[in-house]
């Protein structure tokens, strides 16, 4: 190996020119670089022989993030077109797995970055196609404290090629298997990258057809409600015995269904004993109809020489209609009535089908714009982001018959009004909800060295921003007019100071190898909250180059969000749930919406992980992520409804005389605590296959020899690779090791040779001209070239799991602990599974591409409470899977010299949900509860989606 003090010693001898000394001094600092430099070297021109210097300048890869810490899933290009996705939003749902973090308050993205530095939102980015990128990396939550977030969600960074133009059309289609629900999508991306340029537009539509209970092999529970079309006669309240006003004797008669007689009907006209049943499946929908456009934009480039500047801005429109079943009507019949045929007060219990199903119609419109400002690269860099959203939604729910006027001339003995005639003329209550909604926000990041120590610089990443907030809503119905508004101002301060304790890579290098230890602090102040603090710190310990430990400790405390707060009062009628006191599925009103006494919650969080590579010679990575964490105040949407949470919170609940639930107030609540502890596994194994033989059609750097034997690693190319596969890469690869799977001295495996005289470099993502003979230069026969060379293909194995060890929960002060798993439960879908599996296999080969997965849970068990009369319920294990295979066309050179419309085409089939499974819940004696029919658990099962893309 030529070493550096070899190259000055010939300078000073003058035994070489500077043709020569540029690319040994290269190759030399490449294999021997110090701390802070990365193999990515440029070769100044500034050579003085006479001064006896050699400048060369390190340049950090393209994208890559911030600090010492390596990603934990780095995906190639290839690897990302085998999850046959059209967008990054797209991408990003399906690496929920990867993404998942237990250290989060729930439901949240990872933070996004893109090329390594912070946007002002995923809007800005999220329809971006994924031709564009030339990897994605997964990081750890520790990562987002050098970009001035908390460490509370993983990292994403999405690194684009440096040029790159697509523009995309996209058609698709998806349907169950059963039923008549129908999704439509049609949209077009535009995406132009030119090194530090880049601008997109996009729009989409999306049509959804509504999905109705009749659809489903639903069993509907008319059978313990006496309402139906026709009508009913029993006492009130419902449960009486009727033998009087029918004129009988012997046994109790509860219900008397009319066969006839219209609006005058005798008493000849009622069946005693026998009661009218109505389905009421195509009147209520299981999957609504939504109707959604939305548009988008993005711009950025350069100013002032190395600041750049982006500007983006995204309209959104939603209309979404639902049924909620037939409106019900009570009319109470007084003995006398003119038109009633009883000798005794009774009640009509019917549904007015005349008017139709009870609807809600919502609509809402998001408008946001964003921009970002990045400064000079230099020892302090900074951003500059902000945005600024509004949504105003609005939505019209049928509540229920407006019947006072009616039973009131029906009570005076009205000889005009029968209850028995037709209910078409009766309106409808109402409930109108209106609000609007702004958040503007801007933040200012900052980071850099502020020392340098033994073992490495000493970084700080300090951060400020300023968020206004405001919510107006407004709830309409028959009791009049409720507005609410609130508004939250707050100004954030967060610092965090990364220091190296100790390196392997000093001249006493530490036979622990590399440690470094982080400090962070969080001040928060709201303008409607008492001021907020987050503190935390963390170690960092890399004993041998495959194995990384983190460990990390979070104080936090959180407000609830502003629409947690003061969200418009929505009631809707006819929601079927499953009384767990009572152990029985009944019809209730529910009420949501925001909660304006919700306190702020305090939450602590340890966290231990460990991230392994053991074999060298093979893509393999171990890594394990251990989180215990406890809140007080957690904000929960409201539990389900079991005698723990009723007695916890007894103004929630309306039931009527006889115990029936009537209705639930499910708006947000404080939960006293919460523990949980969890242990997440996650295995992943890659392998490239062999390019492909093809003779004399090789595509452009292709050839037998274009891929290291013995399975080591290969990427596409070094500006592609990650830069924990870089050799030298001081930031990735943890201060200058060999990168592994290589062995020592040899040339980087699969790297493209130097351009030859008047071959143009390649850059990221390109396609180089490729070398004269041998070696691997970029991909060959990948996208734009010819189509007979073969692209070399690879697949990927992924399994994640999740060992929950403790989940518990106290509702209030004083009440008993919960265990979720161990019989108790908050939610309607059992307790908290024990064993989570997620099992993902993606392949690529040639212009063909295969994801499929399966996932799989544990069984749960609820308790049931002393007055069930079902007993405890058992929820199954559940296992899904699906599958995605798709072709790029224009992989095959026959048939697009015969087809040219075929170029840029690309065809996917998807199934999800491949066996139609579904979770099954039954009782104590076996039998399912009408609450959790299988139709009703998962009513979509499974779907076929076809789709047809094609790149300009």
């Amino acid at each position: 190996m030529v070493t550096c003090s070899e190259i000055l010693k010939a300078a000073r001898l003058g035994a070489c020119v500077t043709g020569l000394c540029v690319p040994f001094g290269a190759m030399a600092m490449a294999q021997d670089a110090p701390e802070g430099q990365t193999q990515d070297t440029e070769i100044t021109d500034d050579v003085d022989v006479d001064t006896d210097v050699i400048t060369v300048t390190a340049s950090r890869p393209r994208g890559m993030v911030v600090g010492d810490i390596e990603p934990d899933v780095t995906l190639d290009s290839e690897e990302i077109e085998s999850y046959g996705v059209s967008s990054l939003a797209e991408l990003l749902d399906e690496l929920t797995a990867e993404t998942g973090s237990g250290r989060g308050r729930g439901g949240g993205r990872p933070v996004v970055l893109l090329n390594g530095q912070r946007i002002s939102g995923f809007r800005e980015i999220g329809e971006y196609p994924p031709e564009a990128l030339a990897r994605v990396e997964v990081l750890p939550e520790e990562v987002a404290l050098k970009y001035g977030y908390r460490a509370d969600q993983r990292v994403i960074n999405f690194v684009l090629k440096p040029n790159v133009s697509v523009l995309a059309v996209e058609l698709e289609s998806e349907r169950p298997t059963a039923g008549q629900r129908v999704v439509n999508e049609a949209s077009i991306r535009r995406l132009y990258v030119n090194e530090d340029r880049r601008w997109s537009v996009d729009a989409k539509l999306v049509d959804r057809t509504s999905l109705l209970e009749s659809e489903r092999d639903v069993v509907s529970d008319s059978q313990g409600t006496p309402f139906a079309i026709g009508g009913n006669i029993g006492t009130s309240p419902y449960g009486g015995a009727i033998n009087g006003a029918l004129g009988l004797a012997g046994d109790d008669i509860l219900v008397a269904g009319q066969t006839g007689g219209g609006a005058t009907p005798a008493l000849s006209d009622f069946a005693a004993g026998t009661a009218n049943r109505t389905d009421t499946g195509q009147y209520r929908t299981l999957s609504p109809a939504q109707q959604e456009a939305q548009i988008g934009f993005s711009y950025n480039r350069p100013f002032f020489g190395e600041r750049a500047s982006t500007l983006s801005g995204r309209l959104e429109r939603t209309e979404t209609q639902s049924r909620s079943g037939l409106p019900q009507a009570t009319v109470l019949i007084p003995q006398g009535n003119p038109f009633s045929p009883f000798d005794d007060d009774v009640a009509l219990y019917t549904y007015a089908d005349e008017l139709g199903p009870l609807t809600r119609i919502s609509e809402s419109l998001v408008s946001n714009v964003g921009f970002s400002v990045v400064g000079k690269p230099g020892p302090w860099n900074w951003t500059w982001t902000g945005s600024a959203t509004q949504t105003d939604s609005e939505s019209e729910t049928d509540t229920v018959l407006q019947l006072a006027t009616l039973q009131a001339a029906i009570d005076a003995g009205s000889d005009s009004v029968s209850p028995f005639g037709d209910l078409s003329g009766q309106a409808l209550q109402q409930r109108k909800t209106e609000s609007t909604s702004r958040v503007a926000e801007t933040a200012i990041t900052t980071s850099g060295t502020l020392m340098d120590l033994p073992a490495g610089p000493v970084s700080s990443t300090l951060k400020g921003s300023v968020q206004r907030q405001t919510q107006d809503s407004r709830s309409v119905d028959q009791n009049g007019e409720t507005d609410v508004s609130l508004s939250r101002d707050t100004m954030d301060a967060q610092a965090n100071v990364d220091v190296p304790l100790l390196s392997a890579d000093t001249d006493d290098g530490s036979f622990l190898g590399d440690v470094s230890a982080n400090a962070n602090i969080a001040y928060t102040s709201l303008s409607d909250f008492d001021d907020l603090v987050t503190y935390g710190g963390g170690l960092t310990w890399r004993p041998v180059d495959a194995l990384r430990f983190i460990v990390s400790v979070t104080q936090e405390e959180g407000a609830p969000s502003i629409s947690n707060l003061s969200d418009p009062l929505q009631v809707t009628p006819n929601v079927r749930v499953f009384d767990y006191t009572n152990g029985e599925t009944v019809f209730v009103t529910t009420i949501d919406g925001g909660s304006a006494d919700l306190l702020a919650d305090n939450r602590r969080v340890y966290k231990i992980g460990a991230n392994i590579e053991p074999f060298e010679e093979q893509d393999i990575s171990i890594r394990f992520d251990y989180t215990d964490s406890e809140i007080e105040n957690e904000v929960s949407s409201f539990p389900n409804a079991t005698p723990a949470i009723e007695a916890a919170f007894p103004d929630r609940f309306v039931r009527d005389e006889t115990g029936a639930l009537l209705s639930v107030d499910r708006r947000p609540v404080n939960l006293a605590s919460r523990t949980s502890r969890e242990l997440r596994t996650t295995l992943s194994y890659m392998k490239r296959l062999e390019r492909p033989e093809s003779g004399g059609n090789r595509g452009p750097g292709g050839g037998a020899g274009g891929r290291p034997s013995g399975g080591q690693r290969s990427e596409a190319s070094a500006e592609e690779r990650p830069q924990a596969q870089r050799p030298g890469n001081v930031e990735g690869a943890a201060q200058g090791e060999r990168p592994r799977g290589r062995p020592p001295g040899a040339p980087p495996a699969g790297d493209a040779p130097p351009p030859q005289d008047g071959q143009k470099p390649a850059a990221e993502g390109e396609r180089p001209s490729g070398p004269p003979s041998g070696g691997r230069a970029g991909r060959g026969g990948g996208r734009g070239g010819p189509p007979g060379g073969g692209r070399p293909g690879g697949y990927r194995v992924s399994l994640s799991h999740v060992w929950s060890i403790e989940k518990t929960v106290q509702i209030a002060p004083g009440l008993p602990v919960l265990d979720l798993l161990e019989g108790d439960t908050l939610g309607g879908s059992g307790g908290e599974p024990e064993h989570t599996l997620d099992l993902g296999f993606n392949l690529w080969n040639n212009g063909l591409f295969m994801r499929s997965g399966v996932k799989w849970q544990s069984a749960t068990t609820v308790n049931a409470s002393p007055l069930s009369t079902v007993g405890d319920l058992e929820f199954s294990d559940l296992t899904t899977a699906e599958i995605r295979v798709g072709y790029n066309l224009d992989t095959k050179a026959g048939l697009v010299a015969k087809y040219p419309w075929v170029k840029g085409m690309r065809v996917s089939f998807d199934v999800e949900n491949i066996f139609d499974t579904r979770q099954k819940v039954t009782d104590a004696s076996g039998d399912v509860p009408l609450t959790y029919q299988p139709d009703l658990i998962d009513p979509i099962g499974r779907t076929i989606e076809f789709e047809i893309r094609k790149r300009f």
